[in-house]
């Protein structure tokens, strides 16, 4: 039963964040409230890698902001090796009951490690 209701929950964020994607519509190139004065170059590649669907910079939205990401994992040295295992693959449980699918279209390895920092560095 709990197998079924996590796949439940998993496809349900999946389509909610295909539902706010931001590259399906008018307009993509619009920029992204609250994140004027961070590094253009990284809030660029997290709208590219869709991140900005589910996540904010420092407030909470169906997922965790970057921001409290960032709070929680501080000074913990297994951070980034966990978080992109996590974006690559799809979590639950870790910021309540809405998991967090994996990337799709993917995310390369590259850019997902570089996503990782950048949250980490906030």
């Amino acid at each position: 039963m709990f197998e079924a209701k996590q796949a439940m929950m998993l496809l349900l964020a999946g389509v909610l964040c295909a539902a706010c994607d931001s590259r399906n519509g008018p307009g993509t190139e619009a920029a992204i409230p609250g994140t004027a004065g961070y590094d253009p170059e990284k809030i660029e590649l997290a709208k590219r890698s869709n991140c900005f669907s589910c996540h904010a910079m420092e407030k909470k939205m169906i997922g965790p902001s970057f921001k409290d990401i960032a709070a929680r994992y501080r000074g913990n040295a297994a951070a980034e090796e966990s978080l992109v295992f996590k974006v690559a693959k799809g979590s639950s449980g870790a910021w309540g009951s809405i998991p967090m699918p994996a990337n799709s279209p993917p995310v390369t390895d590259a850019d997902t490690r570089a996503l990782v920092k950048f949250v980490l560095s906030l």
